[in-house]
């Protein structure tokens, strides 16, 4: 009986000890960032076609998600995106286009969305607006009809002033989405696995210059990426202004 206890006593021991390693080591508290050399040669190490060569900032997009954007040695904006993973600072994708894009750094909460560009000088794009968009659509079945209205939600962004940078998801996109997200399937949509987020919202974007007026897509730079871990990104995709309601 005592064999029985001792060992039992070294298992639940040993189930303790694990549970307080895979802990500490997910759930420990960040150190500090890299600095901005480290940090440079970390993205060209990772992806050389970065030519990363000036740091411009490090911002918090909370305390285990980190934005650099950076400039290349081609002067091109590029922008790399870290997290706090197994007790160390990981860069987790790299691309060398400054175009927006999103980062839902938690899928299932969409205020930890992030809408994130960087825009050189060079671009001469004044202000651009992104839209968070839904398709409406119509659809029988067994009778019965089925309206899914559309949604079409702009958000501005002065770029002149902020040629880089990050927003979180405005507070009406996100009740908008959780509303979608509260429905049961059977009330959303027909067909769950098609409909449901992120398929059934999308993102769309439209660049201005100081004239106010559209400007040409093809006319933007346009880069290469590169992912170095699992995370849930969407790019910004142009829409053209005859779409728009």
């Amino acid at each position: 009986m005592k064999h029985k206890r001792l060992w039992s006593f070294i298992g639940v021991a040993g189930v303790l000890l694990l549970v307080v390693i895979v802990y500490s080591l997910s759930y420990s508290k960040p150190r500090p960032f890299p600095s901005n050399e480290q940090a440079l040669a970390e993205i060209n190490n990772v992806f050389p076609k970065a030519g990363a060569e000036v740091f411009q900032h490090t911002i918090f997009l909370d305390e285990s998600h980190v934005f650099v954007p950076f400039i290349s040695d081609a002067n091109a904006t590029g922008m790399s995106l870290w997290k706090w993973k197994k007790r160390n600072w990981k860069l987790v994708y790299i691309t060398t286009s400054g175009q927006p894009l999103v980062w839902r750094i938690d899928k299932k909460d969409p205020s930890s969305y992030q809408i994130l560009w960087n825009f050189s000088e060079q671009s001469n794009i004044e202000f651009m607006k992104v839209y968070l968009m839904k398709r409406r659509n119509y659809l029988v079945s067994n009778n019965v009809e089925h309206y899914f209205p559309g949604v079409q939600m702009e958000e501005k962004i002065i770029i002149s002033e902020n040629p880089y940078g990050s927003i979180q998801m405005p507070n009406e996109w996100i009740s908008v989405i959780q509303s979608e997200n509260k429905l049961s399937p059977s009330e959303s949509s027909l067909f769950p696995n098609l409909m449901n987020y992120p398929q059934y919202f999308t993102f769309r974007w439209l660049p201005y210059d100081k004239s106010d007026k559209v400007m040409n897509p093809l006319e933007l730079p346009n880069g290469f990426s590169s992912w170095n871990d699992v995370i849930d990104l969407e790019n910004v995709i142009w829409i053209d202004a005859s779409e728009l309601e």
